[in-house]
């Protein structure tokens, strides 16, 4: 898929995963990611330029880096093309068994060539049904420029990104038309919560989740004695993602989350990469790739604390005595995991 088709091609979130889905091979029925040819979506494989650039720790629907935060690999205006590789024959290519999606930059004469400078705001407010739930928005904003440090020798080229969305948390809450739970039973267990030492336990009024992303690509090439090419380029994503939901007004045993109940994922992708390409005139070509890639995915939790969870709550609407409530952090997101993995 090559950069003309790629500027035409309509996408909601600037991410090579929306291209993704147009392989016929590419299949999304499963619900949980791109899966190609019937593979497991684990493995799955990303490459920039023949740099591996997946999620290295597994736990991601997309195979990017940060998937759980929603990141995304690399900024959209920063790549040439895109190929999904099923089964390839070169050599080249490997430790993978469902699809390959390789990015490739842009050729580097035709980019300096232009040197621009595009910006492309975009904002998208989407007004929900309701007239008392908040509006979900999303902005995105970036520009690339690009263009020679010494004529015919050095150039550069870097292309930052940026993203705000603002979606509602799924779910009821104190005032909404489908609301589960009632003001005065949040408050008597709001209240008891304090007593036992959660000093915060929170609301049941309506959340905003966060999902802001930044991605940051840099690159230089220069142009070595020896028919020599060296290329030096860095590629940064970050995003942070708030985990929250509450059940529905027409679940048969509704749970009604105070917003303690959450947590904020946040991921931290660097990955740095050095070539150096040799085209002899005898037709001899080598290529030296040294990746290294570190990956920091962590959670940040509202308060210190023990979730707590307490049955036999009357709903608004509903059987007597079928509603919980939950306050304090979810299991297993109490305490910060720390993850760092590089490949090379």
């Amino acid at each position: 898929m090559g950069d003309s088709l790629l500027r035409r091609l309509p996408t909601l979130n600037r991410n090579f995963a929306d291209f993704v889905q147009l392989v016929p091979q590419v299949s999304t029925s499963t619900g949980v990611g791109l899966s190609g040819g019937g593979v497991n979506i684990r493995q799955n494989a990303i490459q920039i330029d023949g740099a591996a650039s997946g999620d290295l720790f597994g736990l991601g629907t997309t195979g990017q880096p940060g998937a759980q935060a929603n990141s995304k690999s690399i900024p959209l205006d920063a790549v040439k093309e895109y190929q999904v590789l099923l089964s390839p024959f070169d050599v080249r290519q490997g430790n993978f068994g469902g699809p390959s999606h390789q990015c490739g930059d842009e050729d580097w004469n035709e980019r300096v060539s232009r040197n621009d400078l595009r910006l492309y705001p975009h904002s998208k407010p989407h007004p929900l049904p309701s007239r008392i739930s908040p509006t979900s928005k999303q902005q995105q904003y970036g520009f690339s420029l690009g263009g020679p440090i010494l004529k015919d020798r050095l150039f550069f080229f870097v292309n930052p990104e940026w993203q705000k969305l603002n979606t509602p948390a799924i779910g009821s809450f104190i005032g909404s038309p489908d609301s589960v739970a009632r003001a005065g039973d949040v408050t008597a267990f709001s209240d008891q919560l304090k007593v036992y030492g959660l000093t915060d336990p929170g609301s049941g009024a309506r959340v905003l989740k966060q999902n802001p992303l930044t991605n940051v690509f840099g690159r230089v090439d220069a142009y070595l004695p020896g028919y020599t090419r060296l290329v030096l380029r860095h590629n940064y994503a970050a995003a942070d993602n708030t985990n929250f939901s509450r059940s529905s007004s027409t679940s048969s045993s509704p749970l009604f989350g105070l917003t303690s109940n959450s947590y904020l994922f946040s991921s931290k992708t660097h990955s740095s990469v050095a070539e150096i390409l040799t085209n002899l005139p005898s037709g001899v070509f080598n290529e030296l790739l040294l990746n290294l890639t570190t990956i920091h995915d962590f959670r940040t939790v509202p308060v210190t604390f023990p979730q707590i969870t307490v049955r036999g709550f009357n709903p608004v609407k509903g059987s007597p005595g079928s509603l919980a409530m939950v306050a304090g952090p979810r299991p297993l997101r109490r305490a910060t995991r720390s993850i760092s993995a590089r490949s090379s």
